[in-house]
């Protein structure tokens, strides 16, 4: 807000600030489609850089075990237990589903919204049981195909705690991006902004 005064004649702005109000709620978000989650493999990130720097990289193709393969790509907590998902692709499904489906401009939502983490980047993936092992054809580019075995989580929920600037969002905006988030671009792979159909989700509203 600006406010005019004049000095010797001369018309000055007097800029004023409103005060941060920051506000919390918590939603629920539930799964309506298996989740995927991919984490890069410590090993995959050594060799991209082994790679990058002039490296050997992969030239010879080493065997591949399966189950190390789908455990290194799970999100565990610092417990090495605890399953979870990263915050950040969930806040990137909101920001995409703003400006274009509804007004909201994205960069209102990346900075007048952010998601608690539970650890590190992390959010706790709320799940009934251990997650089953996929076996997937991928395609790598220049025609070559390959296969990735990744964690396919059926049933799952993520609680949410969102703190959010009050003089750019409110609840009932936030809700709304969040169910048209978790309808048409959704998180993990293969999600529906990937042209998949997994990683859909709905706020949980107790029905």
């Amino acid at each position: 807000m600006a406010a005019a005064k004049k000095k010797d004649g001369v018309e000055q702005q007097t800029i004023k600030i409103s005060e941060l109000n920051i506000e919390t709620v918590g939603v629920r978000i539930v799964g309506l489609s298996p989740l995927i989650t991919h984490k890069w493999a410590a090993k995959s990130i050594l060799q991209m850089e082994s790679r990058q720097q002039g490296g050997e990289g992969t030239k010879i193709r080493e065997v591949r075990n399966p189950e190390d393969e789908f455990e290194a790509a799970k999100y565990y907590f610092a417990d090495g237990k605890t399953l979870g998902f990263p915050l950040t692709s969930i806040k990137n499904a909101i920001v995409a589903v703003a400006h274009v489906d509804t007004g909201v401009p994205r960069t209102i939502v990346r900075r007048g919204l952010f998601i608690h983490a539970d650890d590190g980047i992390l959010v706790k993936l709320d799940i009934p049981s251990e997650p089953k092992m996929r076996t997937d054809m991928v395609r790598i580019g220049r025609g070559a195909s390959d296969l990735r075995y990744r964690p396919e989580h059926v049933d799952w929920a993520i609680d949410l705690v969102i703190d959010y600037d009050t003089a750019l969002l409110n609840p009932t905006t936030i809700f709304n991006l969040i169910e048209r988030a978790g309808f048409g671009i959704g998180i993990g792979e293969w999600r529906p902004e990937k042209d998949g159909e997994m990683g859909r989700f709905r706020i949980d509203r107790g029905q």
